[in-house]
């Protein structure tokens, strides 16, 4: 699309006195139809959707680059438009879709594709129209060159791939070190990871209660597939759980009652904090040192959904949905003892 973009404004490149040797003007032809039948969103129509975020799922089906030199909306399911057929199974049916492209044109054949697939699809839009009609896009920062001229990961965020069958860790040295572990293993470069976990009594805090909110940086926060979860601490705590973002280090999603899952339910993520992101007095596992059947701990559901996708009261809480089982047994309720890590620099 791009080269046949430029084979037409060199066409027109023509002078007048070029024009004049060549003779009368020839009537140019009409702009070819767009070759797909989805609805070609407005800047308004956009915005509306947008603002309800819990009913909504942007698809972003452009190359990483194009993403980091023009931007997008803040957060998305980024899968090329090549390989979409490939990962439907990760594509919630519950709801409404609008894809997204530079012109809506690949967006467009996207959103047939996945109509016809039995996806509920709003539309496609173009980031390029949406911000020449005065949209605001987000950019996403480019990679960081890494010590050696290595490309750093842009990486910042994941739910820890390996399992505890307790709430036994080693406290909140021993959840960092595996964040920080299972961090340098996937190659994501040399942040300091920090378990997103609260703690009554923290030792490198005093003794005194820590927040996990305030254990984990300033932000921004990206997933494995390079996908923006949050900007910002508010805004992470302002936001649903979702199985497309909340993702291992591998970019592998957490089994949880989303459409299609692995089971069993491994969606109960050790927090011990409130949704706000404080201690939730109790409910910490003794700060992570216990694995004693009297002892429980507050967990999130990194799908935001409870069973058969019910998203009613607490169950579309990311951090704080209920309590587990006990302490001794973190899969009672459907957990598996993992992690949310965050890179805090």
């Amino acid at each position: 699309m791009r080269i046949r973009n430029v084979a037409v404004v060199l066409g027109f490149s023509v002078t007048a006195a070029q024009a004049s040797a060549q003779g009368p003007e020839v009537a140019k032809p009409a702009p070819a139809a767009p070759t797909y039948k989805a609805k070609t969103l407005a800047r308004a129509e956009v915005d509306a959707l947008l603002a309800k975020p819990d009913k909504l799922l942007i698809v972003d089906v452009r190359r990483p680059d194009e993403l980091t030199s023009i931007g997008g909306f803040p957060v998305y399911l980024n899968v090329q438009s090549k390989d979409i057929e490939k990962y439907l199974a990760f594509i919630p049916k519950d709801r409404l879709i609008v894809t997204v492209s530079n012109h809506a044109v690949r967006a467009g054949v996207t959103a047939d594709l996945l109509t016809s697939k039995g996806f509920k699809v709003a539309g496609a839009v173009g980031v390029q129209n949406y911000e020449a009609e005065g949209g605001t896009l987000t950019k996403i920062p480019a990679r960081a060159a890494a010590a050696g001229g290595a490309s750093a990961s842009p990486t910042s965020f994941f739910v820890t791939s390996t399992t505890s069958a307790t709430g036994k860790l080693g406290g909140l040295r021993g959840a960092d070190e595996r964040c920080q572990s299972l961090a340098a293993a996937a190659g994501l470069g040399s942040k300091t990871w920090r378990a997103y976990l609260s703690a009554e009594k923290d030792p490198d805090n005093g003794n005194r209660p820590i927040d996990a909110r305030g254990r984990i940086g300033k932000g921004p926060w990206y997933n494995a597939k390079g996908a923006l979860v949050a900007q910002n601490v508010d805004e992470l705590h302002a936001r649903n759980g979702d199985f497309t973002l909340f993702i291992d280090e591998k970019g592998q999603p957490i089994p949880g009652n989303w459409p299609d899952s692995p089971t069993p339910s491994q969606h109960d993520i050790l927090t011990g904090s409130t949704a706000e992101g404080k201690v939730q007095a109790g409910l910490t596992c003794a700060d992570w040192t216990s694995d004693a059947p009297t002892d429980k701990a507050q967990v999130g559901h990194s799908d935001g959904l409870g069973r058969g996708g019910d998203t009613s009261g607490l169950r579309p809480s990311w951090n704080s949905a209920h309590e587990s089982g006990s302490c001794a047994d973190t899969s009672a309720r459907g957990g598996a003892g993992r992690l949310y890590c965050f890179a805090a620099n």
